[in-house]
């Protein structure tokens, strides 16, 4: 059964928590070919069940060509309403017209996003209402929307002001890990490790976290990177 199933889910996050001290989250996500689930998935991911199973947002994934945004309006008007964070996966396979649809529904997230840079009108929404984006370039490269990991455009949206998450979307499917992604966010395109730090401190400020734990790992991070900072940056430079 579905409960089952979730007991055996935190039964695993709560080996790795204390084997690895790493914190797991879920987000419970309905897709696109199954608008009818929408609402029942949204009820049980805003119970007090689904807290208690750990799950602390609702969202919407899979292709755009199934079905249109407008059909999980109403599951996500609730989450709204009951302040529930929501992400969406958006712009694969409609682009910028896609990313619109997706906006209306209020997400707290997007993911992909692909054609944002095509539309002013999106990427103002997204400032003004302050919605990061999260990339996964091995998951972009392997949906062929590029054909190298270089040509994403990352430069172009930190000048556009774009709220940027870096993600590993299942790695072991990718081969990709987190690091492997940020490695590939500054060997491939470019980034700086500035750049990457400040990408990084969002993310953990636009994390599901209750605000002490954000504010925790913040000092965490920044306590972290200073020594690396000092072991390697600082040793590359006098070289």
């Amino acid at each position: 059964s579905f409960d089952e199933f979730m007991a055996v889910l935190n039964d695993g996050r709560d080996r790795v928590e204390r084997g690895w001290k790493v914190k797991i989250n879920w987000i419970l996500t309905v897709s696109r070919d199954e608008p009818r689930r929408a609402d029942e998935t949204f009820r049980w991911a805003s119970s007090a069940t689904g807290r208690k199973n750990n799950v602390v947002g609702f969202g919407l994934v899979g292709s755009e060509a199934s079905q249109p945004a407008g059909q999980f309006e109403r599951a996500f008007h609730a989450a709204q309403k009951k302040a529930v964070p929501t992400v969406i996966q958006a712009g694969n396979s409609q682009g910028a017209e896609g990313i619109l649809a997706a906006l209306e529904l209020g997400p707290k997230r997007l993911v992909d996003a692909w054609g944002l840079l095509d539309s002013p009108e999106a990427q103002d929404h997204i400032i003004q209402n302050d919605i990061p984006v999260i990339v996964c370039l091995s998951r972009v490269k392997h949906l062929g929307l590029i054909k190298n990991i270089a040509d994403y455009p990352f430069k172009d949206l930190i000048q556009a002001h774009i709220p940027l998450i870096i993600s590993a979307e299942m790695p072991s499917f990718y081969k990709h890990t987190l690091n492997d992604e940020y490695a590939a966010a500054h060997h491939d395109c470019g980034l700086s490790p500035d750049e990457l730090v400040e990408i990084t401190l969002g993310s953990i400020q636009y994390s599901f976290l209750p605000e002490d734990e954000k504010a925790a790992m913040i000092t965490d991070f920044l306590t972290e990177y200073e020594t690396l900072q000092t072991e390697h940056l600082t040793e590359s430079a006098t070289e």
